[in-house]
C-alpha cells in the first residue's frame, strides 16, 4: 500500500508541475491562446483524479498507524495492576 501511495504522490507531484508551468507561460494576456489553456485545465484534472486516491490512501494508512498505537486491552490492565516504583 505504500508503494502505490508513492506512486500517486509521484504522479500528482507529475502533473502539477506539468500544469503549473503550462499556465504560467500563458499569463501575458496578449498572447494568450485558449487552446494552450485548455489543455493546461486538462492537465490539472488529471492532477485531481491522480490526488483522490493519494488522499484516500492516506486516510487508511493514518487509520491503521492509529490503530497500532492504541494499547492493547491486556497491557492497559496489567498496567494498571503494576505497583509504582518512585
Amino acid at each position: 500500500m505504500v508503494g502505490f501511495w508513492w506512486l500517486c504522490w509521484i504522479l500528482n507531484n507529475v502533473y502539477s508541475q506539468i500544469s503549473m508551468r503550462m499556465l504560467s507561460n500563458n499569463l501575458d494576456p496578449d498572447a494568450v491562446a485558449i487552446g494552450d489553456l485548455i489543455t493546461a485545465t486538462q492537465v490539472d484534472m488529471g492532477n485531481i483524479v491522480t490526488s483522490l486516491p493519494l488522499h484516500i490512501i492516506s486516510i487508511i494508512m493514518l487509520r491503521q498507524i492509529c490503530k497500532a498505537q492504541e494499547p492493547k486491552p491486556a497491557t492497559v490492565a496489567m498496567e494498571a495492576t503494576m505497583p509504582m516504583n518512585y
